[in-house]
């Protein structure tokens, strides 16, 4: 067994690896640098790991920090969001007091976010011209626990009091916000009697605020993401066969411990995966040799023997403890063997993605609007979620996976299931994008505090005709994007556009009879401008790179050798496909391309998921509408 000096010098050469060539490097690595026995080590099963903890409890220490390490370097190799496209954070300053999850989903939708800690709020509101102040339930602060029981400690109640009468002072409105409803109500009443206006994650609860505090400005506040940091952005890099969660377990909230027992043992009865890995969906090149070695083994891979011929079954479970290591909330002795220690906030984003399926328990099952905040985050990332059952999550989200009994998840783990999985989670994100940013939910909170709401491009799509002009305006109007305008003169429509006389365009496409377009195409593009700066959106189908595809492409639909096949989610440069792309008219050179006088479009753009199009089954017209004669 390998002492933890040694898996320290293994961490430093993953590293390194990883630095010269991706994942593949981590599996050469392993191979070719780690001896069988450690191979036995980082693949243990948890019957091995439990033998392992009476013999060796270093070892497992030991091993907690190389699966740790490993995540945490294959997911920093993802890439990250660089701005929005469609939107500019809301011109306002804010000063928040909240924890470090609010702080994060707040801080890139305004102009400026201030923090308010109990010893500097004095300074920052004397010194900046704020224009609201916002109170987020927490229990802790930003910084070392800063507001630690802030609603029941007498000096911190007195802090947030003065910082009310500050903001009074001032003009400005203190807002409450709470997500914490319904079972810590009473506990942050007092922080709510402070405020001029009251937002409540649970609907159920409007009335007993309004009662409470006598007054009418109480409101439901949503939950939402931040784009930026919440996004499928690389998602489909890799997709280790297992699943992910991301939390703590509170021996005092039965109902949720039963659920969450649900929800892990139905994973970890999921049948053993005796095929090979298969390689995660268009990984980029260098990484594509990932398939079945030890860093995706301890990943969830295939089942396979240690060196002693004991059996090591696949880790299908692995669980990320915010309390790990905490006396009084350890996970049952059951799950202690898949738990590792947390990640900080902004990774863990990046972290999500790595994984078939991630797992979310909401501990309030019984409210129409209230469920775990990391619904919406998870439902962002790209991958399938699973869910406890709660009303909330039943009744907004149908496209979460939800398990209220033990269920058998063995077909999650198949590649048929993982696809089926992927358009599931595509369809999740698909929602989340169009209406659930914080762009969109905290700009309803800002309509109710007389604040404005977040610039953004004009909303409206133009969309050019091309081929069987019936056909294409019958995909058209059965686009769930609701912002669009068809114009069958694409010729026509470009001068106008570049002469000024359609000002609410914001983005130009092209639809051609080639293709069909499935209900949700405009939107995904159009999402796709919100939680990246892209200039362009575009995307391949399945078997846009075959040659019966080709053969029957009109000039301009096929895609050149050198793009096929490339991965979605992903960064592009070149755009070479009207009809399969949508550009920002801030760009003269995209509408050149539109209106089909370059060949290409080469800018910063993005490339989503291919479900949404497809070749068409339908005759192919010729491109004069006045000749109708199928070609």
């Amino acid at each position: 067994m390998p002492r933890p000096s040694d898996i320290g010098k293994l961490t430093q050469k993953l590293k390194a690896r990883f630095q010269e060539g991706g994942v593949r490097g981590v599996g050469e690595a392993i191979h070719r640098k780690v001896n069988a026995r450690r191979l036995d080590y980082l693949a243990f099963s948890p019957t091995r790991r439990k033998h392992l903890t009476l013999t060796d409890p270093s070892a497992v220490t030991a091993r907690e920090s190389v699966l740790h390490a490993l995540l945490a370097e294959v997911a920093a190799t993802i890439p990250r969001s660089y701005g929005s496209h469609h939107f500019s954070p809301i011109p306002a300053k804010i000063g928040i007091v909240t924890d470090l999850y609010m702080y994060n989903f707040y801080k890139d939708v305004f102009e400026e976010v201030h923090y308010l800690s109990p010893t500097n709020y004095r300074d920052v509101l004397a010194s900046h011209e704020l224009d609201a102040v916002i109170y987020v339930t927490c229990w802790r602060g930003l910084h070392s626990n800063d507001w630690r029981h802030n609603a029941k400690t007498a000096s911190l109640l007195a802090a947030l009091g003065e910082i009310a009468e500050l903001s009074h002072a001032q003009g400005i409105p203190f807002v409450f916000q709470s997500i914490e409803d319904p079972v810590n109500y009473e506990h942050f009443l007092p922080v709510a009697r402070l405020a001029d206006h009251v937002f409540t994650s649970d609907s159920g609860m409007i009335e007993r605020y309004q009662a409470d505090l006598g007054h009418e400005r109480v409101y439901f506040g949503e939950y939402g993401v931040n784009p930026l940091l919440n996004n499928p952005i690389g998602s489909q890099r890799f997709t280790f066969p297992c699943a992910f969660f991301a939390g703590s377990f509170y021996p005092k909230y039965p109902k949720r411990a039963e659920d969450m027992a649900i929800l892990f043992d139905s994973v970890l009865a999921a049948e053993p995966w005796t095929e090979p890995v298969p390689q995660s969906r268009e990984l980029p090149p260098r990484a594509r040799a990932a398939t079945p070695d030890v860093s995706l083994t301890i990943l969830g891979g295939a089942a396979g023997a240690s060196s002693d011929g004991t059996v090591m079954a696949p880790a299908r479970l692995i669980i990320a403890d915010r309390n790990y290591g905490s006396d009084g909330f350890l996970f049952p002795k059951r799950y202690q063997p898949y738990t590792i220690s947390a990640f900080s906030h902004e990774p863990l984003q990046q972290i999500h993605k790595l994984f078939a399926a991630n797992l979310s328990v909401s501990s309030i099952t019984d409210s129409p609007t209230m469920c775990a905040m990391r619904v919406y985050e998870l439902q962002a990332c790209g991958k399938l979620l699973i869910s406890n059952y709660a009303q909330a999550v039943a009744e907004k989200f149908p496209h979460v996976s939800i398990v209220d009994h033990e269920t058998d998840l063995s077909n999650l783990f198949t590649p048929e299931g993982l696809r089926d999985a992927d358009r599931r989670a595509q369809r999740a994100l698909t929602q989340i994008m169009a209406a659930k940013t914080s762009y969109h939910v905290v700009s309803q909170l800002c309509e109710k505090i007389g604040l404005p709401s977040a610039p953004h491009r004009p909303d409206t799509v133009l969309v050019l005709g091309r081929g069987d002009i019936d056909a294409v305006r019958q995909d058209f109007e059965n686009q769930s994007y609701p912002h669009k305008l068809f114009r069958e003169d694409a010729f026509q429509a470009l001068r106008e556009l570049e002469a000024g006389e359609l000002p609410q365009v914001g983005y130009v496409t092209v639809m051609d009879s080639f293709y069909s377009y499935g209900r949700d195409y405009l939107q995904r593009r159009m999402n796709a401008f919100t939680y990246t700066s892209a200039t362009f959106v575009t995307g391949i189908i399945d078997g846009e790179g075959s040659a019966s595809a080709q053969a029957g492409a009109p000039e301009g639909t096929g895609l050149p050798a050198e793009l096929r096949n490339q991965p979605a989610h992903e960064y592009r440069q070149l755009a070479t496909n009207p009809a399969t792309t949508v550009v920002s008219t801030a760009s003269q050179a995209a509408i050149t391309f539109m209106a089909g006088e370059d060949s290409d479009y080469a800018a910063l753009g993005y490339a989503v998921d291919p479900y949404e199009l497809r070749i068409g089954t339908r005759p192919r017209f010729s491109l004069s509408a006045s000749e109708g004669q199928a070609k």
